[in-house]
């Protein structure tokens, strides 16, 4: 078993910048030439490393929060078509995550009515529907989701798009 002197300062630099880049555990090993159950040992062995490894991974959320938050706010350009031909460009907002920051943020106010009634306690307080550090987690799960269903699924044909990424 490889002894915590195995990660290296420049091994472990490596490991957190691409933690924080991409808040992909196996992708970041990679790239630090370490095994993911290595790392993951690691993490559970030095508590150092443990708080430099939650401090990344909070970058690569805060990352993926602000890419929400640009979806629903500012949107993305796409391509108007007409007969095959770009004949403009338009904004695309993505109400959907609009209303799911709201929801995460909010959920007081933006709640299903199911889920506001069981957010509040027995002293008529309402409490977050997420402990401490879950809502952006869900987040981060879900707009991960969305990332990956618009890579893996090509457009209809037809209606190629050219995205501005």
């Amino acid at each position: 078993m490889p002894k915590l002197s195995t990660l290296t300062p420049a091994r472990r630099h490596k490991f957190l910048d691409a933690l924080s880049e991409t808040g992909d555990v196996s992708a970041a090993a990679k790239v630090a030439g370490l095994a993911r159950g290595e790392a993951m040992r690691l993490r559970d062995e030095d508590e150092t490393f443990r708080t430099e490894w939650d401090d990344a991974h909070e970058s690569a959320v805060d990352a993926l929060e602000a890419e929400a938050r640009r979806r629903a706010l500012e949107g993305d350009e796409e391509d108007i078509y007409y007969r095959g031909e770009v004949v403009g460009t338009k904004i695309r907002k993505s109400d959907g995550m609009l209303e799911f920051l709201l929801k995460a943020y909010r959920p007081q106010k933006f709640a299903s009515k199911t889920a506001s009634k069981a957010a509040h306690d027995r002293t008529g307080v309402v409490a977050a529907p997420f402990k401490s550090g879950e809502a952006r987690e869900e987040l981060a799960r879900r707009i991960a989701s969305i990332v990956q269903r618009g890579r893996s699924e090509p457009p209809p044909s037809g209606t190629e798009r050219n995205y501005h990424r």
